[in-house]
């Protein structure tokens, strides 16, 4: 197994190790993210400035917090999702997606969502589907990242890029944070 670690992965343990999380004598507390460094096809970021330039145009709320997790197809494959500030109403999710042992494979991160839904899946508010919304994918197998602006007054935006060089952008906030904040409270 490749012992490289990845800032994500270093942050995350950081993040835990500050909140009294031991990922040595409680394994259910910390997810195993040794494969998020060992990524074999990177992608070139199409522009480091267009990266660099991005602004998110979906507001990012973490107050609050509902969470779920559902279970993939793939044997031991599994989601957690955690909707701010609640399902009724969401405004940001943040979902990570962990193999049999824990490990990270895709973390995405939504802002802006569209608001309440009816049951048929319609949004309460139309209007809402015009919204200024921002999607982050980091996926740890391919080693790709990818940033993505819709909605709004201004065209639709999206840059390819890697997860590392995604992870580096501390403009776009700390994603090892919030995947550990995820993976606590809906692992309990």
């Amino acid at each position: 197994m490749d012992e490289r670690r990845s800032p994500l992965l270093i942050s995350i343990l950081g993040v835990l190790a500050c909140a009294g999380a031991n990922p040595e004598s409680n394994p259910v507390e910390t997810p195993d993210t040794s494969r998020i460094a060992s990524a074999t096809t990177p992608v070139r970021a199409r522009s480091a400035s267009r990266l660099h330039a991005f602004e998110p145009r979906g507001e990012l709320v973490l107050e609050g917090g509902e969470c779920t997790v559902l279970p993939l197809p793939r044997e031991g494959v599994r989601r957690l999702n955690m909707v701010y500030p609640y399902r009724g109403d969401p405004k940001s999710a943040v979902t990570i997606m962990l193999d049999e042992n824990d490990r990270i494979l895709h973390y995405v991160e939504n802002r802006g969502l569209p608001g309440a839904r009816r049951a048929d899946g319609t949004p309460v508010d139309p209007s809402a589907e015009t919204a200024p919304r921002t999607t982050i994918q980091l996926d740890y197998v391919t080693g790709e990242g990818l940033v993505v602006n819709r909605g709004g007054t201004e065209p639709d935006e999206m840059i390819r890029t890697t997860t590392a060089e995604l992870e580096a952008e501390t403009r776009l906030g700390d994603f090892a944070a919030r995947a550990a904040a995820v993976y606590q409270r809906c692992n309990r």
